[in-house]
This record gives structure tokens, sequence and C-alpha cells, in this order.
């Protein structure tokens, strides 16, 4: 969605604001609640959906990380052994 990224905040708040107008002509209160509403619902669950996915990939990240600070902190601890029996040697 390359589209979605360069477009300003200002100027998506200006063509949601516009295509309301457009498409809210000549259709009665009624009709236009129903589909406002649809349209909020659709946006809602859609938020619902990437927060979940951003939870997720949050948590994974933090357990690659864990496992990365895991490795560091393996190999550190074989470099002190290495050091240790260098040092026995001495």
């Amino acid at each position: 969605m390359d589209t979605c990224e360069s477009i300003s905040p200002d100027m998506l708040a200006i063509l949601a604001a516009l295509f309301a107008v457009i498409t809210s002509n000549n259709i009665d209160p009624a009709k236009l609640n129903v589909i406002g509403n649809f349209i909020v619902a659709v946006g809602s669950e859609m938020l619902t959906i990437a927060a979940q996915e951003s939870n997720i990939q949050s948590k994974k990240d933090d357990e690659e990380r864990k496992n990365l600070i895991a490795e560091q902190i393996e190999l550190l601890q074989k470099e002190i052994d290495l050091l240790q029996k260098k040092l026995n040697t001495i």
C-alpha cells in the first residue's frame, strides 16, 4: 500500500470528507445511518485485526530478542571459560 504511505494526513482527511459528502447525496437519512454504521463497524474490525497482528509481532520480536541475548550470554560464558583455562595454566 504505497499509496497510503504517500498521502499526507491532511489530504487523507479531505478525501474522507469529500467521499462522505459525495456518496451521501440523495440517500435518505435512515439508509445513510445504516451505511455509516456499517463503515464504522468495518473500520473497527480492521483496527482490531491490526492491533492483534501488531501484538503478535511484538511478542515474536521479544522472543527473538530473548533468544539472541541468550546466545550472546552463552558465547560470553564460553569466552570466560576459555580465559579461565588460560589463567589456570599460567
